[in-house]
């Protein structure tokens, strides 16, 4: 055949053949073409893995195998192959010259795959076969974009429909959309290997990935970006929550005077000084104020100390004071809380997608979030900045539009939207602006002088700042935020007199407080853990040895980019607490729960099986002559005791009741056996030590789940 007589286009079809024969060629003297014979191996690999028909034709144009070497590659007997080979040769020729043509025949096309195969195969790991791969894997946009909406639609989702205690958001959307990626990219190269190779080889000259192709690249390398920023985003969301830092060295201050309104002072002072702009906290016992302090600055930059009297964003604790609100309206016979929301909303107004739905949505489930609307407002409804001013038909229109996460009543799903749905139907029922109700009807009777929706610009309400750097004066935006939800600002003054008119009729009767301390109650029977706009709280780790609990404990937390807050109350011990600051973290909301805990008498708490911290006082532990050696701020000592106990007798005993396990339970579980051997330690423990010079030291040294983690590990 003279293969140069054809024109370019036939040349780029007969490459693949023309160098399966060179390197063949090649190959056939081994001692002077050592390398090559590797290449000679890496075709016959590839041969096997092409369809018996192909791979015959293949080893067929390689005419110097002998039969046995040929019944080798292919896995079949040798008796076969003569067979199969003879079989073949007759449509050889025509294979052959149906090459040459201008219109190559079904089969001819079919030996033309085969030889590209091989010739991707053998060069597997060059350039040229990369790029191929990746553009034979995502030929064209439209494949594409199978890859990139699913990964889209996985962070939106991620983002809108973030699951409890789960971590961030930004963890949560990343994860999601990093799944659906990895899933949607093993569909596609599943499909890619169903599909046989249709486009000419590899062409002189070097060879790209093509723009659908590159996009893929780039975005696998950035799900790898993400997958770490998500990792990161996620340690950092669990520093707030070790929360030992924050509850530590505040016994029983139930006496509440004066000695214990020092040590409540001290302690406050002290978590403000290194981690808050500013400090504000309240407690009420049996109706009355029985300690109220602030700390740190208002504002930074003009240096001007908190006061009780300073106003704060407090965000989600409006929900607590729109709850009251409906009930009032309610018992005034102005709404029906257990009427359908659409009934006070204008005509032709539907929620969802499917209306027949959304539409039963009732008032109670809103303020309870039983409704199934999502967490979050799904685009803007304000027409200004830094203040509320509602523009009703873009809420419609997006209420229209959304989807419910659950059909009402089934589940409870935490919901902003839902209480800026439920503040507006308030101010329609009412015919009044929502922050006027708000005045009239619970800041005038309970005489909450600092207290107010942010309608307008007059108010003043502390400089918010970022946790991370209070340089950095913080705002957030207002468009996509209703005022029900979270327009509030207020006061810790104000925050007391709102508690103390929970724990007992006057403002709010004795009905009223009933639906709203009750805790609503799912479709199926069971309880959602949600009052109207309360939580249900469970027992509080107050301590690292947990052996009695307050019971019955209602819960409001509150927080942004820039402030943070959460009050709290035990109806059946008339205690309220309310914690507030200026920046968006750490959370105050176990330094509220610890001042609620050890406000209430421990005569009053319920007793109960105890529970161990987590924590540990040290980073790291070895052991040497069967004595402990710890860590402590990347510094190792002799461990000599424990709070006085000393470590023979704590080792001792954790070798009498846990045998051949003791070691690690001293590593991880230290609380325990301190508190088996009769002493209840508290969040920071004191450490006799011994220095590697022989110097004996004392250290006053925090338990973290940090510290015990780095332990485990």
């Amino acid at each position: 055949m003279n293969w140069q007589r054809n024109d370019r286009p036939r040349r780029v079809r007969q490459q693949p053949l023309l160098e399966a024969q060179q390197v063949h060629a090649d190959a056939t003297n081994a001692d002077q073409h050592l390398q090559q014979q590797e290449t000679v191996d890496q075709l016959y690999v590839a041969i096997r893995r092409l369809p018996k028909a192909d791979a015959a034709l293949v080893l067929l144009y390689l005419d110097e195998l002998s039969y046995r070497e040929i019944a080798d590659v292919l896995g079949i007997s040798e008796s076969n192959v003569g067979v199969k080979l003879n079989r073949a040769k007759k449509a050889l020729a025509g294979l052959m010259n149906g090459l040459q043509g201008d219109s190559p025949t079904t089969e001819a096309q079919t030996l033309m795959e085969s030889g590209t195969t091989v010739n991707l195969q053998v060069n597997a790991f060059s350039w040229p076969a990369w790029a191929e791969n990746w553009n034979r894997i995502i030929p064209s946009w439209s494949v594409a974009a199978c890859i990139l909406l699913p990964t889209i639609a996985g962070a939106y989702a991620g983002k809108q429909f973030p699951l409890p205690d789960m971590g961030p958001v930004l963890f949560q959307s990343i994860v999601a959309a990093v799944i659906c990626f990895e899933a949607a990219l093993l569909a596609v190269w599943l499909q890619s290997k169903k599909r046989r190779l249709r486009t000419p080889a590899v062409t002189d000259g070097p060879k790209l990935p093509k723009g659908p192709a590159i996009a893929t690249i780039v975005l696998t390398l950035l799900m790898g970006v993400l997958a770490i920023v998500a990792l990161y985003s996620f340690a950092a969301e669990l520093e707030p929550w070790d929360s030992s830092w924050q509850q530590s060295s505040l016994p029983d201050i139930s006496a509440f005077d004066k000695r214990a309104t020092e040590r409540i002072d001290r302690w406050l002072q002290s978590l403000c000084e290194d981690r808050y702009p500013s400090l504000s906290a309240v407690v009420i016992r049996d109706g009355k104020v029985v300690y109220k302090g602030a700390f740190g600055f208002e504002d930074l930059r003009a240096a001007r100390p908190a006061t009780p009297q300073t106003q704060y964003h407090v965000a989600s604790v409006t929900k607590v004071f729109t709850a009251s609100l409906a009930v009032i309206l309610h018992e005034r016979g102005v709404i029906d809380l257990d009427r359908p929301v659409v009934e006070y909303l204008p005509d032709g107004v539907n929620i969802s997608t499917t209306p027949e739905v959304g539409d039963t949505i009732t008032l109670r489930q809103l303020a309870s979030h039983t409704s199934g609307l999502p967490r979050r407002v799904p685009g803007p409804v304000q027409s200004a900045e830094g203040h509320y001013q509602l523009e009703p038909q873009k809420l419609y229109r997006l209420l229209a539009e959304l989807r419910l996460e659950s059909k009402p009543g089934t589940a409870q799903i935490y919901s902003n939207l839902g209480y800026g749905v439920l503040g507006h139907v308030l101010e329609l029922a009412a015919d009044r602006p929502f922050h006027e109700l708000m005045d009239e009807l619970i800041c005038e009777p309970l005489k909450l002088q600092q207290t107010a929706i942010q309608a307008d610009d007059s108010l003043r309400p502390a400089t918010g700042y970022d946790r991370q750097d209070w340089q950095v004066e913080q705002t957030h935006s207002y468009r996509e935020r209703l005022a029900g939800s979270g327009g509030l600002i207020t006061s810790i003054d104000d925050l007391a007199s709102f508690l103390a008119a929970q724990l007992q009729p006057n403002v709010l009767t004795r009905a009223m407080l009933d639906q709203l301390h009750t805790e609503a109650k799912l479709s199926t029977g069971l309880p959602a853990g949600t009052a109207l706009g309360w939580t249900i709280a469970a027992p509080i780790q107050d301590a690292p040895v947990m052996r009695e609990a307050v019971d019955h404990v209602l819960e409001k937390n509150g927080g942004r980019s820039n402030c943070s807050a959460w009050i709290g109350f035990a109806p059946d011990h008339k205690v309220a607490v309310a914690v507030v600051t200026n920046c968006g973290g750490p959370y105050v909301d176990p330094i509220g729960r610890r001042l609620l805990e050890q406000a209430v008498p421990s005569s009053q708490k319920r007793l109960r099986e105890p529970r161990y911290a987590r924590v540990s006082p040290y980073s790291g532990i070895r052991w040497e002559n069967d004595r402990p050696l710890v860590r402590i701020d990347d510094q190792w000592y002799d461990l000599l005791a424990v709070d006085g106990i000393s470590v023979d007798r704590i080792v001792g005993f954790a070798k009498k009741q846990y045998g051949r396990r003791a070691r690690k339970r001293v590593a991880e579980d230290l609380i325990q056996i301190l508190a088996e051997l009769g002493h209840d330690p508290d969040w920071e423990v004191t450490l006799d030590l011994r220095t590697q010079d022989g110097t004996t030291v004392q250290q006053d040294v925090l338990m973290t789940k940090r510290n015990r983690n780095q332990v485990r590990s």
